[in-house]
């Protein structure tokens, strides 16, 4: 195609890196199409970086793949779950797996990797709102329950309990009908 049509092959850039992505080599891909975005739309290396790297969470499977891509695939994985793609309750329990495994060992890259900091933190939500989407509302509350962050700061367990199953109710829609999360 370079040899074709040269502005072509430019614009196949982000595909091939994809295409690349999907057969298992997603450092390439992920290079590939950083330089695409810096080259073709002259953004800043670091968003580029970015870019690739969250579109590597929708294509990398396994290949290459380092820890971070892993933890951002699982991430990835959970909140489609969650938000677009219904799951079975065990995709949603193997995302949440891999994320648990791997999040401890995964550093963040600084104050700006949202990517990292903001998918441990909301876990406790992502994942039970996947179990709920999926149709397993006792797991999902379960999840929920666990990593619900700040649980010291409510020293009373009957009153932990009810803003515990008042915020899973107000969040996780799927099961808000069922009174534990059990329905």
């Amino acid at each position: 195609v370079a040899a074709r049509d040269p502005k072509l092959d430019a614009r196949l850039a982000v595909t091939r890196g994809m295409c690349e992505m999907l057969v298992g080599r997603c450092q390439d891909g992920k290079r590939r199409i950083a330089r695409w975005y810096q080259e073709e739309t002259n953004m800043h290396p670091e968003r580029a970086a970015a870019t690739a790297e969250s579109i590597a969470a929708t294509r990398c499977r396994g290949g290459d793949s380092t820890e971070r891509d892993r933890l951002l695939r699982a991430y990835y994985e959970l909140s489609d779950g969650a938000f677009m793609n219904k799951k079975r309750p065990k995709e949603c329990q193997a995302a949440l797996a891999e994320a648990r495994a791997l999040a401890p060992k995964v550093q963040s890259q600084g104050p700006d990797d949202a990517q990292v900091r903001g998918g441990a933190q909301a876990l406790f939500h992502t994942a039970a709102a996947c179990l709920g989407r999926a149709g397993d509302c006792g797991a999902a509350y379960a999840v929920f329950r666990e990593l619900f962050p700040d649980q010291g700061a409510i020293q009373d367990a009957t009153t932990r309990e009810r803003v515990i199953r008042e915020a899973f109710q107000g969040m996780i829609l799927h099961c808000a009908a069922t009174s534990s999360g059990d329905g």
